[in-house]
């Protein structure tokens, strides 16, 4: 990969929003990225409204669980991982319920997906619970089938779709990682399938994170350790592995 990360801040500090999606897509287009894996967090389904923020995901969860969102400071990310555990815990079946109607509900995919996939990344990967992602790489390839968290294995055949955090339906789901406990069971050091995951596959390949702001402590600490792990990689075998971060938000 041949862009750097103060180099590629750069480009992206100012101008709109639309103007950043096509500043970032401009970047990556200059990458090379056939062995390059694309880790995509909610500032692209965020692009014209189409899902909540985390903030208003987890205020709707309190109000259908009978939780009061008062209680937390719901622009504090431990606060926020706090809310959800109380909601999932006071009512797992309108927990997974909210999670459908705010989520699973098709919106319309923002434009910025059906240029991402056009490149020709290996893995792509996200973050968020909803079906744009799936959606832009079913336009170009209707057999592409997800793995979804907690079945995370690494695939061979390019591209494959990963749901890091889970993949919400119309129906709900349970298996997601959005409340404290959640990001505890999922990124735990030694068994937590996406810290296994993940620990198996970026130390060893390019990765351009595209809209990912790793606000939750679980995912820093994993973050670290991938660093460190690549730093030595790279030592060892005089490896050029590169990861790139585009933006906490574009």
């Amino acid at each position: 990969m041949t862009a750097e990360t103060g180099t590629v801040s750069e480009r992206l500090q100012t101008g709109a929003a639309k103007d950043r999606n096509q500043q970032a897509l401009e970047v990556l287009a200059q990458l090379r990225v056939e062995n390059c894996i694309c880790i995509v967090g909610s500032g692209l389904s965020r692009t014209d409204g189409a899902y909540p923020s985390w903030e208003v995901l987890v205020e709707g969860l309190c109000r259908n669980c009978g939780v009061d969102s008062g209680l937390f400071n719901l622009g504090d990310t431990d606060d926020l991982l706090d809310a959800a555990d109380a909601c999932k815990c006071k009512d797992e079946a309108s927990y997974a319920r909210t999670l459908g109607e705010m989520i699973g509900q098709r919106a319309t995919v923002p434009t910025v997906y059906y240029r991402l996939v056009r490149l020709p990344f290996q893995y792509f990967m996200t973050v968020n619970f909803d079906g744009c992602l799936l959606d832009a790489l079913r336009s170009r390839d209707e057999s592409i089938m997800p793995h979804v968290y907690p079945d995370l294995e690494p695939a061979e055949h390019a591209p494959s779709l990963y749901y890091l955090h889970g993949l919400v339906t119309g129906h709900g789901q349970t298996h997601v990682v959005l409340s404290r406990s959640e990001f505890a069971e999922a990124y735990d050091g030694e068994h937590g399938h996406c810290s296994v995951f993940l620990r198996s596959v970026l130390p060893y390949r390019n990765a351009v994170f595209i809209g990912w702001q790793m606000r939750e402590p679980d995912t820093e600490r994993l973050v670290t350790m991938i660093k460190r792990m690549r730093d030595a990689v790279r030592s060892a075998c005089r490896s050029s592995v590169q990861h790139i971060l585009l933006l906490p938000t574009i």
